[in-house]
């Protein structure tokens, strides 16, 4: 019942399924009731030290005279759309090699066997910081405060990149408006509270309108679209 006492934790891939999907039960953008963003983190172009590039440049120069291959989290996860969209933005081809999970594909990109990898910041973070990777950009509007020497994607050559992962609270459609906003209230103030917190992992707390949430869902849904159109993806 929309009553306010079941919520939903959804994250950015609610926003992506429509377009990789060819039947859903439920449609995110009619059936769920936003309440707030909660976190949101850039994920991280990562390679492995052994590759002969240092900045996103290299990488591009290099994918433009060499056949590279990527790791991905799996088709259609927000890390392999996220490449999917670098690769499209900087004119470059690389072969995407699919994993059941980001986990695996570390592993991979970290013993060598896979070059490339665009990570989530709280998976690959930690193996940034022990040298075990190396990254070259992170793919938010400003630079990471986890990482405030690596610059942006957008900064460091692919202009108007931006991707991010995102969590948010949602209720069901038709809960009552002053619940909504009881809810909101709450989450916003613990969320701030805590936001040193969501800092070290390198994500940012936002706590947003309902109104505001619902505007960022509609337009990410809408780029998601675009980029797996772009992609060549078809729906499963």
């Amino acid at each position: 019942k929309p009553d306010g006492y079941t919520l939903l934790m959804g994250i950015s891939t609610l926003a992506i399924l429509p377009s990789t999907r060819k039947k859903l039960p439920y449609d995110a953008l009619t059936d769920l009731a936003p309440i707030t963003q909660t976190i949101a983190a850039p994920n991280i172009l990562v390679v492995h030290p052994s590759l002969p590039v240092t900045t996103v440049r290299q990488l591009i120069a290099f994918a433009r005279k060499t056949d590279l291959d990527y790791a991905s989290a799996g088709l259609g996860t927000n890390p392999h759309l996220s490449m999917a969209l670098f690769l499209n933005m900087a004119h470059i081809k690389m072969v995407h090699i699919p994993y059941k999970g980001l986990g695996p594909a570390l592993v991979d990109v970290m013993t060598g066997r896979v070059p490339v990898v665009m990570g989530t910041m709280l998976s690959t973070l930690r193996h940034v910081q022990s040298g075990r990777l190396r990254a070259l950009a992170t793919t938010g509007v400003k630079r990471s405060s986890a990482l405030p020497k690596i610059p942006t994607v957008s900064e460091a050559g692919v202009k108007g990149y931006h991707v991010t992962q995102w969590y948010g609270l949602f209720a069901p459609a038709g809960t009552p408006e002053p619940i909504i906003e009881k809810l909101n209230r709450a989450m916003v103030g613990a969320l701030r509270a805590e936001s040193q917190k969501f800092a070290r992992d390198g994500a940012e707390a936002v706590g947003d309108s309902p109104k505001d949430f619902a505007r960022i869902m509609k337009a990410e849904t809408e780029k998601w679209a675009k980029v797996v159109r772009a992609a060549g993806l078809k729906p499963r």
